[in-house]
């Protein structure tokens, strides 16, 4: 299993990830309007990030740095939890 450190960034819809090697590149991948919550599948090979500013959750593919889908969730999504 793949160890990764991600950061949302608090004003701007990004989201950065990468391997635990703080030496290693970092990816950017761009998600929806005030990114907020993380959860991560128990695999580590997908992230879901809550966007506060527009009410969306987007799923990113940690394997490949893309969004493969967003979907509506409701406004002020916050906290997110993968079952």
């Amino acid at each position: 299993m793949l160890q990764r450190l991600q950061v949302p960034q608090q004003g701007r819809q990004e989201f950065r990830h990468r391997r635990m090697d703080m030496h290693g590149a970092q990816q950017v991948v761009t998600v929806g309007k005030t990114p907020f919550g993380i959860a991560f599948s128990a695999d580590s090979k997908t992230a879901l990030v809550s966007n506060h500013g527009d009410g969306t959750v987007s799923v990113i593919d940690l394997t490949s740095s893309k969004v493969v889908n967003t979907f509506k969730a409701g406004t002020g999504i916050e906290t997110l939890s993968y079952y």
